[in-house]
């Protein structure tokens, strides 16, 4: 366990002290690093028993959630709520669990004071104004992939409460598995005022977006299933918290909708490159350029502010640019003002330098394609816009993570390519890859990527197919990769 890290959030109205007496914690006996952050009121605890305390200055779990994994070193990262008591074997439990998946999801224990359990926040559903418990295992201690975390865009400080079920459903939207340690147990002792239903109906908009997200396509070992009550969460404080995020009822949407766009009728394959341009973009051109193949980049606007000369290397290189949000936030998760200034920042820095054509945009994440407010902020942003997805997902983000030589970077990049080249779709297809790990220095993924394209590339040309740029944006159309030409 010395790989890990395990780190204990101090938020306001959760004593560490508790935390850091418990068994669980206290078996730990110093093998494994401790780390506590959050409020700056809890750094007397934590100094005392012994602990590094990270002040963060933005409350909310989320934040200093997000401070101690930038601050973490070690391959895998284990949170635990201040005010909690992890039970003996809690760690042990959550990492022999783990077996590749991406996070292990312990079991909380929700007291009141006479020691008798409760629901946990995350196990309540409102139903006609009732809490009832429903079977969804989130809560209590939890163990990461560091960098997957960290490729994910970690915990978002907007979400006050229910951050757990948000991160676990970008997780498994992302494709990752998560396991669920039954065994790591995790007690939190709670006053009776806590099963508050007009506190949870405030927090109503939330749970139902997360919690569906999260429980769409689960992967845990058991069923879990969406409670029937959060259907009911649309109505009251529900519509309300819609209409604070600039939400426009579904039923005034209705044909307000603009394209979505996984394939396009054609025999070529039509590359798609996100989260550029980084150091890592040259490197892409060349292998491009090697083959006579075309890609198009769906940019993230900070990355361009950070190398615009990477982004007219691009341009020059007779490929096709779009926008990718600028600071790659969530969409699901953002007002209609927050998403049309995310389009609008980055397109600003497009124009002038990208070649006239189409609006098209990629949703960072893809989260947000069937979301009727996303679609009412692009279409207030631009009407004439289409959202291209993907057909293909080469899950480069998944797998690089996973590699800690260049020897795992060529075996998995060959087996992601070969899982794409295999399909019978492939002609008409949008194929997803990455320029590198976006926001983290990792020449290991850089690698993945150059391997990943060069092989993807290989295959097409040996099927007999070609790359193109999208419809319309007016770079010839079908470009056959060099190969191809001396052939025909």
């Amino acid at each position: 366990m010395s790989e890990t890290t395990v780190i204990v959030t101090a938020v306001a109205g959760a004593p560490v002290r508790s935390t850091l007496r418990a068994p669980g914690v206290e078996e730990l006996d110093g093998r494994v690093p401790l780390l506590v952050a959050g409020d700056p009121g809890a750094e007397p605890e934590a100094r005392a028993a012994g602990y590094p305390f990270l002040a963060v200055g933005r409350p909310g779990r989320a934040a200093a959630r997000n401070a101690a994994l930038a601050a973490a070193q070690t391959d895998l990262i284990v949170y635990v709520d201040g005010g909690s008591r992890p039970g003996r074997g809690w760690l042990r439990h959550l990492t022999s669990a783990r077996r590749g998946h991406a996070a292990v999801l312990g079991r909380t224990r929700v007291l009141d004071a006479q020691g008798r359990e409760r629901p946990t926040p995350t196990r309540a559903a409102v139903h006609n104004g009732r809490v009832g418990p429903v079977v969804s295992p989130f809560g209590g201690s939890a163990l990461f992939d560091r960098r997957l975390l960290r490729e994910v865009g970690a915990f978002n400080p907007a979400v006050r409460r229910w951050d757990d079920l948000y991160i676990t459903g970008r997780l498994i939207g992302y494709g990752a598995s998560l396991a669920l340690a039954e065994e790591a147990v995790v007690d939190v002792v709670v006053p009776a005022r806590w099963r508050d239903p007009a506190r949870l109906v405030a927090d109503g908009f939330r749970l139902e977006d997360l919690h569906r997200a999260a429980v769409r396509e689960s992967r845990f070992p058991r069923a879990i299933h969406r409670p029937a009550g959060c259907g009911h969460l649309h109505a009251g404080a529900l519509a309300a918290g819609r209409l604070a995020r600039g939400l426009t009822p579904a039923r005034l949407l209705r044909g307000r909708r603009v394209p979505v766009r996984t394939r396009y009728p054609s025999r070529a394959v039509y590359l798609t490159i996100d989260d550029g341009p980084s150091r890592n973009t040259p490197e892409l051109l060349a292998v491009l350029r090697r083959h006579g193949a075309t890609a198009t980049f769906f940019v993230v606007g900070k990355a361009v502010r950070e190398h615009p000369a990477r982004l007219a290397e691009i341009v020059r290189a007779g490929h096709p640019v779009h926008g990718h949000s600028f600071t790659h936030r969530q969409f699901d998760m953002l007002s209609r003002e927050e998403v049309i200034r995310e389009l609008d920042d980055t397109q600003r820095l497009l124009d002038g330098v990208a070649r006239p054509g189409p609006t098209r945009v990629r949703l960072p994440f893809g989260a947000g394609d069937e979301d009727s407010h996303v679609h009412d902020a692009v279409r207030r942003w631009r009407p004439d816009c289409e959202l291209v997805q993907w057909s293909h997902d080469t899950e480069d983000w998944k797998h690089w993570p996973q590699c800690r030589s260049t020897a795992d970077v060529d075996r998995s990049a060959a087996r992601a390519a070969e899982r794409v080249l295999d399909t019978d779709d492939l002609a008409g297809g949008v194929v997803l890859l990455h320029d590198s790990a976006l926001g983290t220095d990792d020449p290991l993924a850089d690698r993945f990527a150059r391997v990943l394209l060069e092989r993807l590339l290989t295959g097409i040309a040996a099927r007999g197919l070609t790359t193109a740029a999208l419809p319309g944006d007016g770079t010839g159309g079908d470009r056959p990769n060099r190969r191809d030409r001396r052939t025909r």
